[in-house]
């Protein structure tokens, strides 16, 4: 919960920030939301956990002097198991080949619970953790565009999730 309230007067003051073309450090401060389905692949530590998990991963971002900040929250189930994971990351492009590629680094909470032949939860278990994420983004047109991310989820388990979808831009990007 204080997670939560952090992430809330975090996107209170990135409302406020000022919007130009482009920042000192070349960011366009445009916001970006993303919608991607996949798979959760979690790992054998998560315990009791051994099948693919289907995923929805739901991000929006603010791009800021030399990088962008950005809030994950994902979504998986499947056979009696949910996760949901919250995460807060910064985020930063760069291209290459005439791509643009990104990469993401933050830290976050999961929740899972578990109702299967071997466990019984509950409640939701809580964990802290961390992510990291490389992905693409292709052009549809200015303010929609493709992406896909490859990330790793490390805590409570060590999951790694697939997936692909489409994004949005609101505000002026620049380019």
């Amino acid at each position: 919960m204080k997670f939560c309230f952090f992430v809330f007067l975090f996107s209170i003051n990135l409302a406020q920030a000022q919007e130009s073309n482009l920042s000192a450090g070349g960011v366009s401060p445009h916001w970006e939301f993303g919608a991607t389905t996949g798979t959760s692949i979690p790992s054998d530590t998560f315990e009791g956990v051994t099948e693919l998990l289907p995923s929805v991963l739901i991000t929006m971002d603010k791009g800021f002097e030399y990088f962008r900040i950005e809030t994950k929250y994902l979504f998986a189930s499947s056979e009696g198991v949910r996760l949901r994971r919250i995460y807060m990351v910064i985020k930063n492009y760069f291209n290459l080949f005439d791509m643009q590629y990104y990469w993401n680094f933050g830290l976050g909470v999961s929740q899972y619970k578990r109702n299967t032949n071997i466990f019984n939860d509950e409640q939701y278990l809580t964990s802290g953790g961390w992510h990291y994420a490389l992905g693409s983004k292709i052009k549809i047109n200015k303010k929609v565009f493709f992406k896909a991310e490859l990330g790793s989820y490390i805590r409570p388990s060590r999951t790694i999730y697939v997936g692909i979808g489409l994004g949005f831009n609101f505000g002026g990007e620049s380019k």
